[in-house]
């Protein structure tokens, strides 16, 4: 199939919001253009673009004008299909994933089934990520696609209902929380039933975070020592001056755990 070169002015870029590249990615690319120059040619069907934003923006961060395309001759939703079907082999996000199958099923009207078959995938597939997507508010998707939150934080986030979703947002983002700090503070967030708690979590969720970890080792020492004392229980409890001892770590073991449940935060 022949390429040929094109203006980079000239090129469609409805698509580029479903597969946005990253700007480390564009970063080294563009490092690879300077070097070597464009060795595989973008693809495009009509003027739209389908398979190559990443050489795309790694050209303009260098100040091309051109760029060497290829033309596939398809309708655009079967063209919207390719991005991912083009990119086997590349790791897109899930909300990249998700994004796409939302504008085949909601936008250009295709059942999950024919999406899913379009996509190569099973129904399954397409649902898992229609579900995603439609619990997220549109800023958190923007969010997500911006990476200003940790990647995965999506799957968190749409454990809340969307009208939370922006303040525990603003909150991972101003406070710098990990994928795994994102996740701690979802499962707080959906335990709080109260007002205020949830106010300190926006306002300290490094604190609380760190706190419940704590709660989380301590409870885990404990199911550890209750483990051993039933065992011994089962194993030495027939005479009673054991039984006696055993007892008495039992009820010393009760006001300890007690005591660790109360203990204020730090």
């Amino acid at each position: 199939m022949k390429t040929r070169s094109l203006p980079l002015s000239e090129l469609d870029l409805r698509f580029l919001p479903l597969c946005r590249p990253k700007a480390k990615d564009i970063a080294k690319m563009a490092a690879a253009l300077k070097q070597q120059g464009q060795i595989s040619p973008v693809v495009m069907t009509g003027r739209v673009l389908i398979d190559g934003f990443t050489r795309y923006e790694g050209a303009k961060m260098l100040g091309l004008t051109r760029i060497q395309a290829m033309d596939l001759d398809m309708d655009l939703i079967r063209a919207k299909a390719m991005i991912l079907v083009l990119n086997r082999r590349k790791k897109h996000t899930l909300i990249q994933e998700a994004a796409l199958v939302r504008e085949l099923v909601h936008k250009d009207g295709l059942s999950q089934k024919e999406a899913a078959l379009l996509l190569g995938r099973h129904k399954s597939w397409v649902s898992r990520r229609l579900l995603l997507i439609n619990s997220l508010a549109p800023e958190i998707i923007t969010d997500i696609q911006l990476e200003l939150v940790p990647p995965g934080s999506g799957l968190h986030l749409a454990r809340l209902h969307t009208c939370n979703q922006a303040d525990v947002s603003a909150a991972i983002q101003s406070h710098g929380l990990s994928k795994d700090q994102v996740r701690t503070l979802t499962d707080l967030w959906v335990k709080a039933g109260d007002t205020q708690i949830r106010k300190y979590l926006l306002e300290n969720p490094k604190l609380a975070i760190s706190h419940y970890e704590k709660e989380q080792k301590t409870c885990k020492i404990f199911k550890v020592l209750w483990k051993m004392l039933r065992a011994l229980e089962k194993e030495l409890g027939q005479e009673d001056t054991v039984q006696a001892a055993l007892t008495l770590i039992k009820s010393n073991l009760e006001i300890l755990e007690q005591r660790s449940a109360y203990e204020p935060a730090q």
